[in-house]
């Protein structure tokens, strides 16, 4: 694979606004779009600060969000983990108020505009480059639909949301105001049709580049819940994308599950990554954040030293993790549940306490919320069955992880494909031919299903794509993500969509609350 992208390690500064007076004298020496952006190297430089900004959903940020769904929590942590905020993203009780800087609504917010408004910087710059270049049309689709899946995720979050298209305020210009859901999916929707012309297709030389099934893996993700976002159903346009993106060369399932996990997944072959980020040496600061969160306090046993701290965290919630077919491999490849055993001894591993490390199911948000008659079976600390569905870098900086992350894969598409065709036509013989081609990756032997309902999507979406931060979405549109759950009991439907942050509010008085909050 090229890594072109991979070896620039120097980023261009971003020069869009400078401005000059005409009647000053001219410097031939002065950096401008024009000047800068003539090869496909200048170019490379300006995406990398494009990609850099898609590197912040493999953080723990996402994960957090994640948390809001039924699939895992992030419940505890030797030092408390953090006054409760955690907790609150599971029971559907965040609030507006909730001002750390760290987690969960002002930190994601800031995640989104900030990445949107780095992307404008660019997609500003790039547009002041000469009209005649060979690479303008294509890098500007690039950095367009990379905003557009910005923009989704936020209207996924947050609900309306204010389209800004530059990087800063415009000096005398009123502040914006959030359009409404209906015309924010209309511009999601315009850039990536725009865009889908000027990419190429296929699988991309690198895959942390933008192809044009990159772009529609966004826009069939839009469409599968544009009933959610507009009131008004698009089955038929999502299952046109679909249809698109499988039909494109040189995708495919991955042979092996848990490849596509592993530290060196940026090698898989056929490609089943169709949106992907990776960390990019000398650049980045962010990587796949499983390698701390997931990985529980004492299971270093396992990998010997890693060097970076554990958090003991998340655990897969207890309904979630009930409902996999007990001979799913995703199941039982993919999590740890019952005593740790040393890989060096043998034996269960004990904490400093002498207290046996025991993953079970069952386990409490909090250690005051245990029953006082059970406080000296269930330690808390260490009980919930933890992920290991992504392989420990053992050579890792910190949280640089070399693990690529897929924000859309081909078999989410093809679980897609399978869903609007029940929803158009009901069961069907595609739909279970698609579900089963999946299945058959995740049993050995083979347990195919026939006649496939809605209900059976849904629940092989959450087995597939666990932690991949797709529940959330999945629970909106199957109408489940306010009912009673592990955590919580059935609660109004408006905590769907997460509270503004009353920062944000009080900066810009054009901003209203969302309802209920």
């Amino acid at each position: 694979m090229k890594n072109k992208l991979f070896i620039i390690t120097v980023v261009l500064a971003l020069v869009p606004f400078m401005g000059c007076d005409p009647l000053e004298e001219e410097l031939n020496d002065t950096l401008t779009p024009s000047a800068f952006f003539n090869t496909e190297a200048e170019f490379d430089a300006g995406m990398v600060t494009v990609y850099n900004q898609m590197l912040e959903f493999m953080d723990w940020h996402n994960w957090i969000v994640t948390n809001h769904s039924d699939e895992f929590t992030i419940f505890t942590h030797p030092s408390g983990f953090n006054n409760d905020r955690h907790r609150r993203t599971d029971t559907h009780e965040l609030r507006s108020t909730d001002r750390s800087t760290q987690f969960p609504l002002p930190r994601f917010w800031s995640v989104i505009f900030e990445g949107i408004a780095n992307i404008n910087s660019m997609i500003t710059a790039f547009e002041g480059a000469p009209d005649d270049s060979t690479f303008k049309a294509n890098y500007l689709a690039q950095a367009r639909t990379v905003r557009a899946y910005f923009y989704l995720k936020g209207m996924e979050l947050y609900g309306d949301m204010p389209i800004v298209t530059t990087a800063a305020p415009v000096p005398g210009e009123p502040l914006p105001s959030r359009n409404p859901m209906s015309e924010v999916f209309q511009f999601i929707e315009t850039e990536l049709l725009e865009s889908i012309p000027d990419l190429p297709s296929g699988r991309p030389d690198n895959l942390i580049e933008i192809s044009q099934e990159s772009a529609r893996a966004i826009l069939s993700k839009l469409y599968l819940n544009a009933e959610v976002f507009t009131g008004t159903a698009r089955w038929e346009d999502c299952l046109e994308q679909c249809e698109a993106i499988l039909n494109a060369p040189g995708y495919g399932m991955a042979p092996n599950y848990f490849d596509m996990f592993k530290v060196d997944n940026a090698n898989l072959t056929p490609e089943e990554f169709i949106v992907f980020s990776q960390p990019i040496p000398g650049v980045s600061n962010r990587g796949i954040i499983h390698n701390r969160t997931h990985v529980p306090e004492f299971f270093l046993d396992r990998f010997g030293v890693i060097p970076h701290p554990a958090w003991n965290g998340p655990a897969v919630t207890p309904k979630f993790y009930e409902n996999y077919d007990p001979d799913d491999l995703r199941k039982t490849e993919g999590f740890l549940e019952g005593p740790l055993i040393s890989v060096q001894t043998g034996e269960v591993l004990t904490d400093g306490n002498g207290v046996e490390i025991d993953h079970t199911v069952e386990f409490y948000l909090r250690p005051d919320l245990i029953p006082e008659d059970r406080r000296d079976e269930i330690t808390n600390l260490y009980n919930g069955v933890r992920s290991i569905k992504w392989e420990v870098d053992v050579n890792a900086v910190n949280n640089l992880a070399a693990n690529g992350f897929a924000h859309i894969r081909y078999s989410d598409i093809m679980l897609q494909k399978a869903e609007i065709l029940i929803r158009l036509n009901g069961p069907n013989g595609t739909s279970d031919d698609l579900v089963n081609q999946i299945r058959a990756r995740a049993f050995e032997p083979d347990k195919p299903l026939a006649g496939v309902t809605l209900e059976q999507i849904y629940w092989e979406r959450g087995f597939e794509l666990w932690g991949e931060t797709h529940r959330r979405n999945d629970q909106m549109r199957f109408n489940t993500l306010h009912l009673e759950d592990s955590f919580h009991p059935e609660r109004p439907t408006f905590t769907n969509i997460l509270p503004i942050p009353e920062d944000q509010i009080l900066a810009n008085p054009n901003f209203a609350q969302n309802p209920g909050y």
